[in-house]
């Protein structure tokens, strides 16, 4: 059957260019017929792999028994420690005194707060039987007032010592005590611990015996 095929084939091709026909010849399409002796080739089948999951069983825990070990013999108890709780320190500051120095007053700042007065007039002669008026202080109970006279003609010293504790005092000053009869120059001064002299108040006094004079009255004026 195959031979026959061809020829036709050949013949409408040549009767075609035979006429002197312009156009071209007809395309044919032959459509390719499988014969036996065609050996038609067949793709080989790919095998199809499906993957097969294989399971594999968890073995079940094994409980081992827990054995329970005897402690040493040389082990003791020993307690927990007990948790001591310290307080809780305040945030209030703890106020600490401490004294103000003591302010070292000057020379003259002493003989200003000193004070020594002998109420009496200079210029008259006492008996020695007259008690007179002192006042005298210092603010200061470190320092002691001494009172000391001395009788210009034979040196005799009357000396006395007045502790005012600080304070301002009035007191007496008794002319009998004194030891002979004339004219004393007199100071009133500060002393300190160690015997210094400051700040000396200076004056004088003049001493006699009483007369006859001193006990008779003095006469009045009669208006």
């Amino acid at each position: 059957m195959r031979p026959f095929r061809w020829i036709g084939i050949l013949i409408m091709a040549i009767g075609g260019v035979g006429c002197g026909t312009s156009q071209p010849p007809p395309r044919l399409d032959v459509t390719p017929t499988l014969d036996d002796d065609v050996l038609i080739y067949s793709p080989t089948p790919t095998a199809t792999i499906t993957p097969t999951s294989t399971h594999t069983p968890i073995p079940p825990p094994i409980n081992t028994p827990f054995e329970r070990r005897p402690l040493p013999a040389t082990w003791t108890h020993t307690p927990s420690p007990t948790v001591t709780v310290s307080p809780i320190p305040s945030n209030t500051p703890t106020v600490t005194y401490t004294p103000s120095p003591t302010a070292t007053r000057t020379v003259d700042e002493l003989c200003e707060a000193f004070t020594g007065i002998i109420v009496y007039d200079p210029t008259v002669s006492y008996p020695r039987d007259t008690i007179l008026t002192m006042f005298a202080g210092i603010d200061d109970p470190a320092y002691i007032i001494v009172f000391e006279a001395t009788e210009r003609l034979s040196g005799e010293i009357v000396t006395y010592d007045l502790d005012t504790k600080g304070l301002y005092q009035v007191g007496e000053l008794v002319l009998e005590a004194f030891p002979v009869i004339g004219t004393y120059d007199w100071v009133l001064y500060l002393q300190d611990e160690a015997g210094e002299r400051i700040c000396p108040i200076r004056g004088e006094i003049t001493l006699r015996e009483r007369t006859i004079f001193d006990y008779i009255p003095t006469a009045t004026a009669t208006p």
